[in-house]
């Protein structure tokens, strides 16, 4: 899942620059907070290929998943801080709701990617 989560963090660095250069930078900072689980996947392999490769594959598991929890928790937390920035009530709800979806849903598949079932 490394080159997914490669690929979803520069896509959506890509939608947050597009809305830096269309001078929507509120709405910029809001879609940052949605890279924060496929870094934080990223950081937890990382971990687990140059520091901890010898350990057992159980305690490499539970590096990564536990990147992963707090990549989640890390992403919900920032996302509740900067929605405030979008100034249409509706417009934060909409966001909040389809972000929130977004965040578990990739945090379920990259956790059971792991796991294996």
């Amino acid at each position: 899942m490394v080159i997914e989560c490669a690929t979803i963090v520069l896509i959506i660095a890509m939608i947050s620059f597009i809305f830096l250069r269309t001078k929507r930078i509120n709405y910029a900072f809001v879609t940052l907070p949605l890279i924060t689980i496929p870094l934080m996947h990223l950081l937890g392999q990382a971990i687990v290929y140059f520091v901890t490769e010898k350990l057992d594959h159980l305690i490499n598991v539970t590096i990564i998943l536990s990147c992963d929890v707090l990549g989640l928790l890390v992403g919900a937390l920032l996302l509740g801080i900067l929605l405030h920035k979008i100034p249409v009530k509706k417009a934060q709800v909409s966001f909040a709701v389809v972000a929130a979806v977004f965040m578990v849903a990739l945090s379920i598949v990259l956790m059971t990617s792991l796991i294996g079932w």
